[in-house]
């Protein structure tokens, strides 16, 4: 069941900002801790605690790769498909989690342990290929290491 927002944990982040508007994603960041995604609720909790129109809400919420719209996975697998990964094998990685998991780019597992997103750039180009899990970075990817990351995150191949 979604968790509310309380008045407290909106008037104290709204007061951090000269516009109580720019508390929206601050706030819609403590929603998707609570309950692992943004709920619809959430969503609009905050449009009205802010004055904001819920489609408002919704365009930031869906504008950022780091909030969810529908539930997730335990372990949110991101790896990167920019230009220094890709020519590095990453979409030859990609395509080896896809399997391994037996879901698609956007897809959560069955059992609810793992989804699986593309990112557009991480920041590590140093390290390519690489993804991140659960917001630990790993590189210089190769289909074993990916095997023994998911094997430490309790993965068991069927």
């Amino acid at each position: 069941m979604p968790s509310d927002l309380t008045d407290r944990e909106v008037e104290q982040l709204a007061r951090r900002y000269p516009r109580r508007r720019s508390a929206v994603l601050p706030l819609l960041w403590l929603a998707q801790q609570r309950d692992g995604y943004v709920t619809a609720q959430a969503l609009g909790q905050i449009a009205d605690r802010l004055g904001l129109t819920a489609s408002e809400v919704l365009d930031v919420a869906s504008f950022y790769d780091m909030l969810h719209l529908k539930p997730v996975g335990q372990h949110i697998i991101q790896l990167c498909t920019s230009l220094p990964c890709l020519l590095r094998g990453g979409e030859e990685l990609f395509a080896y989690l896809q399997q391994k998991l037996g879901i698609r780019e956007g897809q959560t597992t069955a059992d609810g342990n793992f989804s699986l997103f593309e990112a557009d750039c991480l920041g590590y180009c140093d390290l390519a290929p690489m993804m991140q899990v659960d917001g630990v970075v790993y590189g210089h990817l190769t289909r074993q290491k990916i095997d023994e990351i998911l094997s430490g995150l309790g993965h068991q191949d069927p």
